[in-house]
């Protein structure tokens, strides 16, 4: 599946994890590309090139309600704008009016940390993201200035993350897991945060038209999906990917 789409994978067995990465696997599949963006730099440029190509952008306005009527968009807006367009494209993240609502989107809580600058951390974990695909998941990678995010330990609730308590418990079983891995101690945290986190029920993006209308396209996707494997990624274009089980050698 990954050469028919062009993207070049290799297949590293538990001996060359354990030299190269000190990661005890059964395998692991290391691919070549992979990116890792700043969300409010790669929004911010998106919306500058949309605007370049005649696209205006109108802000404080929350769109309510959208029916397709003779082979049109009618789009309600919560102040009573109407606007009609040919064409509507969805892209609104975990929120969704009813009409385009997806029986296989779920909101769940999901948590995160960051340890202090120049923390220490294997030498190649700066140019991987890594992700477990465990469940609960776990992933993380570095920053320029040398902290350790890490996050997981997602909660099949839309409002667990709204508990202090939770916070707390999950940010020292973050770090427990991620010593365990990486056998080395997690210091207490500098920052620790949750929150809600859209998830759909085959871990894929949703991007397709919507059934209520044929003139309108929806577009979601998560910033990881989970699976069972686990991938480091690296933080720019251009470099590697490593893809992990689940499994620890017997």
């Amino acid at each position: 599946m990954r050469s028919r789409a062009g993207l070049a994978a290799a297949f590293l067995g538990p001996r060359q994890l354990r030299q190269r990465f000190a990661l005890e696997r059964t395998g692991a599949i290391e691919s070549h590309i992979s990116a890792s963006p700043n969300p409010a730099q790669l929004t911010a440029g998106l919306w500058r090139k949309a605007q370049e190509g005649g696209v205006s952008i109108v802000k404080d306005i929350e769109v309510t309600d959208m029916r397709s009527l003779e082979g049109a968009n009618v789009v309600a807006a919560s102040k009573g704008e109407i606007v009609q367009a040919t064409h509507v494209v969805f892209c609104t993240g975990y929120e969704f009016l009813d009409t385009v609502a997806n029986q296989g989107h779920r909101i769940v809580s999901t948590w995160a940390l960051a340890t202090r600058p120049h923390h220490p951390r294997p030498k190649w974990l700066t140019d991987y993201v890594v992700w477990e695909g465990s469940d609960p998941y776990l992933y993380f990678r570095s920053t320029p200035d040398g902290r350790v995010i890490v996050g997981g330990e997602d909660e099949d609730s839309a409002t667990s993350f709204q508990d202090p308590l939770k916070l707390s418990a999950k940010s020292r079983t973050l770090r427990k897991k991620l010593s365990a891995l990486l056998n080395i101690p997690i210091e207490d945290p500098d920052y620790q945060w949750a929150a809600a986190f859209g998830t759909t029920t085959d871990g894929l993006p949703m991007i397709g038209a919507v059934r209520a209308s044929t003139r309108s396209m929806q577009l979601w996707a998560m910033a990881e999906t989970a699976s069972p494997s686990a991938r480091l990624r690296p933080p720019g274009p251009g470099r590697r990917a490593l893809r992990l089980p689940l499994s620890l050698p017997k």
